[in-house]
């Protein structure tokens, strides 16, 4: 029994000391310090590995000598078989029935097998080419990459065509390809053509549908802002022109008239109602196709599309380049349909944006630019100077109670005024003062110091329309200005109209308490009056027909007898050389002075009233003797082709009554401007609208020709010799 026991001691002592012996291989291998194995180790681990193989080869030879005379009769076709990739060999399947035993067992190996050890192996491996073999008919594969090396693969063809032949096969048919066929200049038109008219029915068909329900087809509004980005088509630049014009007038329908606000990532999130989740989706999916419509309209106005096509086509990647010519009238047309968002949707997302693209093209000296300022549409500024100081001054007197009451108030009304969706007049004036605080400070710096430029006819008529809204303090300096321009002689006679409306207006409203004598602006106005006619300066009609009402209607109780005398006969006198609307414009202002100054019946007098006679030519109205003349013009007025100057001649001839006989029907007695307008002949319309021709037919007698044929002889000759 004690015998039994010590090799178990023993046995517990040795799988103590492999464990110690473990532990301290494995703290040496963590630390690093773990020595290498010699190649002696190796070399000794492979001899006994060997040894060990050829026991247990011994054990297998009754068996392999039947199965190895199998194997000797093998034909080479079957090895050669054996190479080709991807199909099953016929060795393979000997080497299998030699795995197996004479009784059918199977022997299994212990360990694995090397290459040097073993033919089988080798056997399974693709055989290389022998120098002598022939490579026709074979084909290169992708090679395999193993442990021993790189093996090439290669297969028959089945059509018996190498790689090279199919490189040439191919080589051919690059160098010959066949000719297309060549159009016309014509039927590169009518391809043209027909292209455009394809595009046109697509463009109108996703437009119509994005109106007819926007909610549903917002993915045909983005196909729609892509096709801004094409450049495959031959009519590509008239189809940006057409989905440019598209997109605006879509986008002028569709977007509301609230501002779209952006989700945050919570909101995102959130779980929200069918209905509410088909709002939002159409409001961020109208809100990125606007963006993207912008995006490109800009890149158009300020020719970044040219400059980002430049350095794509350094890179070779596909690029949209548009000529100089076609880029200058898209840049137009961007800008357009910039301004049309600005203007009907001021109130919508990235407005800001859009003034950011548009301010900086402003920035020219051309005259055009001033001319935007006369679109403004103010009528109201907030005049009073120490509005803030009496502020101050209130609010040093009120008591605390005062003040939380007056907070409260001011926030009331605030609510009120939300509540009621209407505009604030104190901010709204507060912004008109401003801006008109602007446009006066550049009209005066162009005023003085460029007083010679091209700037100064929009300047003149910029303080034309807003002269009712200049501080009365600068009255006097501009007065100064306006007499110097006069007496310098180098206005135009439209920018001297300018002047005069200008400083007319001014004296007419605030300035009427002002001492200041017009006299020079009467007499240059009673001289630039000749050079209006019915050709190239007949479209300043409506401008002269404003400065004689403000020079006249306006300071009736101001003007002498003289200068309203020698005014009536000009105004006369032009009247035979106006259009129908402008003749009888100056006619409704001969009515109103005759209306007004019952003294003007001396022109209708053939007496002389004093000394002298008239003198048409003389600049001075005051001392033309414009009181001894007749308005003669009305009897040549009355057989005018126009029936409502007829009317109007034949009214005035009889010293323009009331009431009674000779009276102006009543669709006559309107303001000068009005009759301007309204018999006016730019849409090519005649008013009163000529009578149609009478089908009566009335019977007419042939009327025989009597005359000499030696008469009639010589009138041929006459008009023969006469030069076309």
């Amino acid at each position: 029994m004690k015998m039994k026991g010590k090799p178990s001691r023993s046995k517990t002592s040795k799988t103590s000391q492999s464990k110690l012996a473990n532990k301290k291989h494995n703290r040496l291998a963590k630390q690093g310090k773990l020595k290498k194995r010699k190649k002696k180790d190796k070399d000794q681990q492979s001899q006994n590995e060997d040894k060990l193989q050829h026991k247990n080869s011994g054990k297998l030879q009754s068996q392999v000598k039947n199965d190895s005379e199998e194997e000797d009769q093998l034909n080479p076709e079957d090895v050669e078989f054996y190479g080709t990739p991807g199909q099953t060999s016929f060795v393979s399947a000997a080497q299998k029935r030699l795995s197996n035993g004479m009784n059918g067992e199977k022997i299994v190996s212990k360990r694995k097998r090397t290459y040097s050890e073993s033919g089988e192996i080798y056997e399974q491996e693709p055989r290389k080419l022998f120098a002598g073999e022939s490579r026709k008919n074979m084909k290169d594969l992708l090679p395999i990459k193993t442990k021993k090396g790189i093996i090439p693969q290669m297969i028959e063809e089945p059509n018996g065509e190498t790689s090279s032949d199919i490189i040439e096969r191919d080589t051919i048919i690059n160098q010959e390809p066949k000719p297309l066929p060549q159009l016309s200049n014509i039927q590169l038109l009518i391809q043209r053509k027909h292209n455009l008219k394809e595009r046109k029915k697509k463009i109108a068909l996703l437009a119509s549908d994005v109106i007819e329900n926007p909610e549903e087809n917002m993915k045909k509004l983005r196909e729609l802002r892509l096709m801004l980005e094409e450049c495959e088509s031959d009519a590509y630049i008239t189809v940006k022109k057409l989905v440019m014009l598209s997109l605006m007038e879509i986008f002028k329908d569709i977007i509301p008239g609230y501002r779209i606000r952006l989700l945050t990532e919570k909101e995102k999130e959130q779980k929200m109602k069918k209905e509410t989740k088909a709002l939002q989706d159409f409001e961020q999916g109208l809100l990125m196709n606007y963006k993207g419509y912008l995006e490109v309209l800009e890149k158009y106005c300020t020719g970044k599309i040219n400059e980002q096509s430049n350095r794509q086509r350094r890179h070779g990647v596909k690029h949209i380049h548009i000529p100089e010519d076609a880029s200058q009238v898209i840049a137009e047309l961007a800008v357009r349909c910039m301004c049309e968002m600005l203007s009907n949707h001021p109130h919508f997302n990235y407005r800001n944006n859009i003034i950011a693209v548009l301010v900086p093209l402003m920035n020219k000296h051309n005259t055009e630019v001033l001319d935007t300022f006369l679109a403004l549409k103010i009528k109201e500024i907030d005049t009073s100077e120490d509005l803030e100081e009496n502020k101050k001054k209130k609010r040093e007197f009120m008591s605390r109670r005062e003040r939380k009451k007056r907070k409260k108030m001011a926030n009331l009304e605030h609510e009120l005024l939300e509540t009621k969706a209407t505009e604030d007049k104190k901010k709204k004036v507060k912004l008109h003062t401003e801006i008109i605080g602007a446009v006066f400070l550049i009209y005066f710096k162009v005023l003085k110091g460029y007083r010679k430029s091209t700037l100064l006819p929009s300047v003149l008529e910029g303080l034309a329309k807003f002269s009712h809204l200049i501080n009365i303090d600068f009255f006097d300096d501009l007065y100064k200005v306006f007499n110097e321009l006069i007496e310098s002689e180098d206005l135009t006679y439209r920018e001297s109209l300018h002047v005069i409306l200008t400083a007319f207006t001014i004296l007419s409203g605030q300035g009427s308490a002002l001492n200041i004598d017009p006299l020079k602006f009467y007499t240059h106005m009673y001289n630039t009056l000749l050079q209006v006619h019915a050709g190239c300066s007949s479209n300043d009609l409506p401008l002269v027909i404003d400065c004689i009402d403000c020079m006249m209607n306006r300071r009736k109780r101001l003007i002498s007898q003289q200068r309203i005398l020698s005014y009536t006969k000009r105004l006369a006198t032009l009247s035979l050389q106006q259009m129908p609307n402008g003749t009888i414009a100056f006619l409704g202002l001969i009515r109103n002075f005759m209306l007004t100054y019952k003294y003007l019946d001396f022109l209708f007098d053939n007496d002389s009233q004093g000394s002298g006679i008239y003198l048409p030519e003389l600049p001075e109205p005051e001392h033309c003797h414009a009181h001894n003349t007749m308005l003669w013009e009305l009897s040549s007025l009355k057989s005018h082709y126009h029936p409502a100057i007829k009317k109007y001649a034949v009214h005035l001839g009889k010293m323009a009554p009331v009431s009674g006989e000779g009276q102006l029907p009543l669709q006559y007695k309107k303001p000068p401007r009005d009759l301007y307008n309204e018999f006016s002949t730019e849409i090519h319309v005649f008013n009163p609208p000529v009578a149609e021709k009478s089908t009566f037919k009335h019977k007419s007698k042939k009327m025989k020709m009597f005359m000499q044929e030696d008469i009639s002889d010589m009138v041929v000759q006459v008009l023969s010799s006469i030069p076309d």
